[in-house]
């Protein structure tokens, strides 16, 4: 080994340390952040999803029997100005949608310590993606309802001129519940991440975290 592929070596290693530093500086974070109460409203309860820029987690609302997903910017990139506008400028984008299979956006704030956190509806069931890896075959009728819930959400976005960058089986949830909720939404929402002032997935949502 020479000494320039030394160096090269030797600052790789460093940087892969200093990223699984980063790494598991934000688990801690985001694994304290289970309990706080935001606003006091919001009961943080356990986490749900990880992406590469935030947690999602599921809280609870201490006043109503309701249910709630919380997404956190992660903390390493709380004082990263490209993050944190990509981050608001994801919850305006969200909160512009009004679709029944678009997720609806509650809430955008920032907490106590400085990170900022979007309040979405939960979404109570799975994304499509884990359906297909357990090998599921899914009947025509029911493929047919997710393309036009995907394709009705899509049409909503491209109507405000809103693109999804990343659609994916991860990024289109399931949902569960009763026929009539069935029949009103169609079951199927399409998670929605912002990234330039563009839509896009990521697993956002709940079922990434984007």
């Amino acid at each position: 080994m020479t000494i320039a592929q030394s160096n090269d070596w030797g600052e790789s290693r460093v940087l892969r340390l200093m990223s699984t530093s980063v790494a598991k500086a934000d688990t801690l974070y985001a694994m304290e952040r289970i309990g706080q109460v935001l606003v006091e409203t919001y009961r943080v309860d356990r986490l749900i999803a990880e992406g590469g820029m935030a947690y999602v987690f599921e809280a609870s609302h201490l006043r109503i029997p309701k249910r709630f997903a919380v997404k956190f910017l992660k903390m390493s990139l709380v004082h990263n100005s490209e993050a944190l506008l990509r981050f608001r400028r994801e919850a305006e984008i969200i909160a512009t949608l009004d679709h029944p299979n678009i997720v609806n956006l509650v809430d955008y704030n920032v907490s106590e310590d400085g990170a900022p956190y979007i309040v979405m509806e939960f979404l109570d069931g799975e994304h499509l993606g884990k359906r297909l890896e357990a090998g599921v075959k899914l009947p025509v009728a029911e493929m047919l309802r997710i393309t036009q819930s995907v394709s009705a959400a899509l049409e909503a976005a491209h109507a405000r001129d809103i693109v999804h960058r990343d659609l994916k089986p991860e990024n289109i949830i399931l949902c569960k519940g009763d026929v009539e909720a069935a029949d009103r939404a169609g079951a199927d929402r399409v998670q929605h991440h912002s990234r330039d002032g563009r839509v896009h997935g990521a697993r956002a949502d709940h079922g990434q975290a984007g």
